[in-house]
C-alpha cells in the first residue's frame, strides 16, 4: 500500500471514527431528551390529577357564596319592607294621636295621660251600669248615653293606638333579628371568600404550571 493510500485510509478510519461519536452523542442527547419529556409528561398528568381535586374543592365553595348572596339579597329585601310597613304604622299612630286630641276637650287634656284604653273601658262600663240601676231623668240619661258614644270613639281610638305600637314594637324585633342574621352571614361570607380566594390562587397557579410545561415538552 502506497503512502497516499495509507494516508486516505487513516482519514477515512478517522471520519468513521467522528461519525460514530457523533452518533453516539445524539442518541444520548435523544434518550435525555425523551426521559426529560416523559418525566414532564408524569408531572402534566400529576398536576391534572391535582388541578381536578382542586376543582372539586372550588366547585362547592362556588356554590356556597351564591346561595349566601341571594340569601343576603333575600333578607335586605324582607327588611326594606318591614321599613314601610314602620313607615307605615307611624302614619297611623300619629293619625291616631291626632284624633285623640281632637276627641279631647282642653279640661280632658289634664287627664290625658291617664287615659288609655283600659280606663276609658272601665268608664264605659261604670256609665253603662249606671244607666241600668240608677234612677235616672231622660235627660240624664241622653246625657250619659251621649257621654258613652264620646268615650267609645275615645276607646277605638286608643285601641287602634295600642295595637298600631304593639305591631311597631313587633316590627322592630323583626328588624333586629334580621340584622343580627345578616351579620351573621356577612361572617360566613368573609371565611368562604377567604376560602374560596386562597384555594382559586392555587388552582390558577398549578394550571399557570401545567400550561409552562405543555410548552416545554411541545419544545422538546
Amino acid at each position: 500500500m502506497s503512502e497516499l493510500e495509507s494516508t486516505n485510509v487513516d482519514v477515512i478510519t478517522t471520519k468513521i471514527k467522528d461519525s460514530l461519536d457523533s452518533r453516539k452523542n445524539l442518541v444520548t442527547q435523544l434518550k435525555s431528551l425523551n426521559k426529560k419529556r416523559l418525566d414532564l409528561r408524569d408531572e402534566i398528568i400529576t398536576i391534572t390529577s391535582q388541578l381536578g381535586e382542586h376543582q372539586a374543592v372550588l366547585e362547592p365553595l362556588y356554590g356556597e357564596a351564591g346561595k349566601n348572596r341571594k340569601e343576603r339579597q333575600g333578607l335586605l329585601n324582607e327588611k326594606k319592607q318591614i321599613w314601610t310597613q314602620i313607615n307605615d304604622a307611624n302614619d297611623g299612630i300619629k293619625q291616631n294621636d291626632s284624633l285623640s286630641k281632637d276627641q279631647n276637650s282642653k279640661t280632658d287634656r289634664k287627664f290625658n295621660k291617664k287615659e288609655n284604653s283600659k280606663n276609658l273601658s272601665k268608664r264605659i262600663k261604670e256609665i253603662e251600669w249606671k244607666i241600668q240601676t240608677a234612677q235616672l231623668s231622660r235627660q240624664e240619661e241622653k246625657q250619659l248615653i251621649e257621654s258613652i258614644k264620646t268615650l267609645q270613639k275615645k276607646y277605638n281610638i286608643w285601641k287602634k293606638s295600642t295595637n298600631a305600637r304593639k305591631e311597631l314594637s313587633a316590627l322592630f324585633k323583626k328588624i333586629k333579628h334580621i340584622g343580627t342574621n345578616i351579620d351573621t352571614l356577612d361572617k360566613s361570607r368573609e371565611s368562604t371568600k377567604s376560602s374560596l380566594s386562597e384555594k382559586k390562587s392555587v388552582f390558577d397557579t398549578k394550571f399557570k404550571q401545567r400550561e409552562q410545561l405543555f410548552n416545554e415538552m411541545n419544545g422538546f
